[in-house]
């Protein structure tokens, strides 16, 4: 796996914090974004959602790839779980909790892994 020269390793970052638990789901995208904001700065690069751009200019290529490949983890019991985080108008005033698209990690509860 690439390590950054931040030093920071990005997909053992997300693992490790998709194993947490929050007492609303709906915050857990938003935690999420904050940290991403900071690995962007750090990398040079463009994402969202979990998922970091290619980005030619400072040589970091494959983040995209590397971000997309995305599964769930299996616990000790060998159970997978994964459950879509509803998103009601309620709990996203004036758009700070977003509506996370279906093909990111940050839209489900549970832990992940990446290939």
């Amino acid at each position: 796996m690439h390590t950054h020269e931040s030093g920071v390793n990005q997909p053992p970052l997300f693992q490790q914090y998709s194993s947490l638990l929050f007492t609303n789901p709906t915050d857990r995208p938003i935690a999420v974004s904050g940290i991403q904001r900071r690995l962007l700065e750090a990398f040079g690069t463009r994402g969202g959602y979990g998922v970091f751009d290619e980005d030619v200019k400072t040589g970091q290529l494959g983040l995209l790839r590397r971000s997309l490949l995305w599964h769930r983890a299996v616990d000790r019991e060998g159970n997978s779980r994964l459950s879509r985080i509803e998103f009601s108008a309620a709990e996203r005033p004036d758009s700070a909790a977003p509506v996370v698209p279906s093909w990111s990690w940050m839209a489900y509860t549970g832990e992940i892994s990446f290939l």
